[in-house]
């Protein structure tokens, strides 16, 4: 009986995976190129990756990056994005037991007035260090003819603007608006 029920939802699932054209879940080696063919732009796998339960976030990533149309960011790119998109919505976060928290905004304390231990200076410059090596700007730009995006980065925006530039990105003037176009688009 069992194995009855469990054969007539995988039937469903097949029924449903055919009527969006894609291979059953018993062909997994045609599923996974179909599925990652649906994903249309970086901020729709960061939306599915963020989703996924995140225990299964890696899985999902390495099964689907090699399948899509384009060439993804790394894994933590994708969280830190969703990091700061719930941050700007202020959406509530969820502890490891699964209970639910309203947003709360960090909470910025009063200056140490004691001096600091050699460990804490040495934990503050390599703080420091790491924050100079990692790029404070990041800039999404949409061709306006392709609707192809592409992301870059820099140490402020100045740089990111340069670093579109020197990859090709124009800025072009139509009807006395500004818009991106990428270097495969005239």
């Amino acid at each position: 009986m069992v194995k009855r029920h469990q054969r007539a939802g995988m039937d469903a699932a097949g029924r449903l995976l055919r009527l969006h054209g894609l291979p059953p879940t018993s062909d997994g080696a045609a599923l996974l190129p179909a599925l990652g063919g649906l994903i249309k732009d970086h901020a729709h796998f960061r939306d599915l990756l963020m989703v996924c339960a995140p225990e299964q976030r890696g899985n999902m990533y390495e099964s689907l990056r090699c399948n899509l149309n384009f060439r993804p960011h790394p894994l933590d790119v994708y969280v830190s994005e969703a990091g700061r998109i719930a941050e700007g919505k202020q959406l509530p976060t969820q502890d490891p037991e699964g209970n639910m928290h309203a947003y709360q905004a960090p909470e910025i304390g009063e200056p140490a007035t004691e001096k600091p231990d050699q460990a804490s200076l040495d934990i503050l410059t390599a703080q420091r260090a790491v924050d100079a090596a990692v790029p404070r700007e990041h800039l999404m730009l949409t061709c306006r003819k392709c609707t192809r995006v592409a992301y870059f980065e820099g140490w402020n925006k100045a740089l990111a603007i340069h670093a579109a530039r020197e990859a090709g990105w124009t800025w072009d003037e139509v009807k006395g608006d500004g818009v991106e176009v990428c270097p495969l688009c005239p």
